[in-house]
């Protein structure tokens, strides 16, 4: 799939049900590779209220979504996949942030269906497009991976 060896994947993860099966396939590809995979937790704030701080260790140790992402990858052979927590305003400028500070090889995105596709998300899209440092990997629910 990829066209290089991979040493880092990011993944932002935001809990909609259609990622799980994401997160499976990239936690197959990370093992194929023997990378590192970096799991963002991408929790969007809206303006006007304050950003939280970022939690860590006992915090995040009991974080639900973060137990879960956990599981999985362990249930699919990655055991030391970094799992982190980022607050933003919006979720493209978080992912790409990730993605170049990380310096990671690969984004892995999950995007809903072109229908559900509002002028807002198409925004976000356009800007990850536009800005993500590395390969992407886009995959919708109830198609196969894209690559480009």
């Amino acid at each position: 799939m990829p066209d290089t060896e991979l040493s880092m994947v990011v993944m932002p993860y935001t809990g909609r049900p259609y990622e799980d099966r994401m997160l499976g396939f990239v936690c197959d590809l990370v093992r194929a590779h023997r990378a590192r995979l970096n799991v963002v937790c991408v929790r969007i704030v809206a303006h006007g209220e304050p950003l939280p701080p970022t939690p860590h260790g006992e915090e995040l140790a009991h974080d639900e979504q973060v137990l879960h992402v956990s599981e999985v990858c362990r249930r699919r052979g990655v055991r030391n996949a970094a799992i982190e927590v980022r607050y933003g305003r919006a979720f493209a400028p978080v992912v790409v942030h990730e993605a170049t500070v990380r310096g990671a090889d690969m984004l892995a995105l999950v995007v809903p269906r072109p229908e559900a596709v509002d002028t807002d998300l198409r925004r976000e899209l356009d800007y990850i497009l536009a800005k993500t440092p590395c390969q992407l990997l886009v995959l919708r629910p109830g198609l196969g991976p894209v690559s480009g």
